[in-house]
This record gives structure tokens, C-alpha cells and sequence, in this order.
């Protein structure tokens, strides 16, 4: 598997302290680095010109999650009057869009 190494890096001004950003920052010291106030505001900005995904995953996007980071997987919901058969485990939002080509993710 080949290390990632992405085209660009897009740092969301409010963690540019934060040990995260330093520590990727310092790994990959001749990727550009693009600050941004809101992550959040770019990224419905690029859903408008729909890249390919392939494209996508070449920004690295540092930003503050800002949903529940531990929360029960989400195929024990109930939709409508059926109620899916549930693993009962716990999931961890750390990342999203990762740069893998899975067609599903269990972790």
C-alpha cells in the first residue's frame, strides 16, 4: 500500500494550534497549505462542482469535528415501523472521505 500524500492541505484557522495540525503539518512540510475560516463553507462550495471522488481525496482537510464523536452504530435505528437488526456496536467519527476505495466501511 502506498503511503498518502495529498495535493494540498486545507487548514481550518480555528485548529492551526492544535497538536493535529502541527504534527501533519511538520510530516509534510512541501504540500501547499490552503487556511480557511470554515471548512464547513468550502466544502458545500466544492459539492457544487461535483469533482470525481478520486479527485477529492487529494485535499487533506483539517477542520474541528463538530458532531458526537461516539455514538451506537446506526443500523439499530428504527425507520418507519421496522427496526434493523443491530451489531449493538459503538462507532468513533474521526475522519471522513478517507483515501481507501472501500466500498463500505465497518470501522
Amino acid at each position: 500500500m502506498q503511503a498518502y500524500r495529498p495535493d494540498e492541505i486545507v487548514l481550518e484557522t480555528s485548529i492551526a494550534e492544535s497538536a493535529v495540525a502541527r504534527n501533519v503539518l511538520r510530516r509534510l512540510p512541501s504540500t501547499p497549505v490552503r487556511r480557511v475560516k470554515s471548512a464547513e463553507r468550502m466544502l458545500q462550495e466544492v459539492k457544487q462542482l461535483q469533482p470525481s471522488i478520486a479527485r477529492a481525496k487529494k485535499s487533506l482537510i483539517l477542520s474541528r469535528h463538530r458532531g458526537r464523536f461516539f455514538k451506537p452504530c446506526p443500523a439499530g435505528q428504527t425507520r418507519g415501523n421496522v427496526r434493523n437488526a443491530c451489531c449493538n456496536y459503538f462507532i468513533v467519527n474521526f475522519a471522513s472521505n478517507c483515501h481507501m476505495e472501500c466500498s463500505y466501511c465497518y470501522l
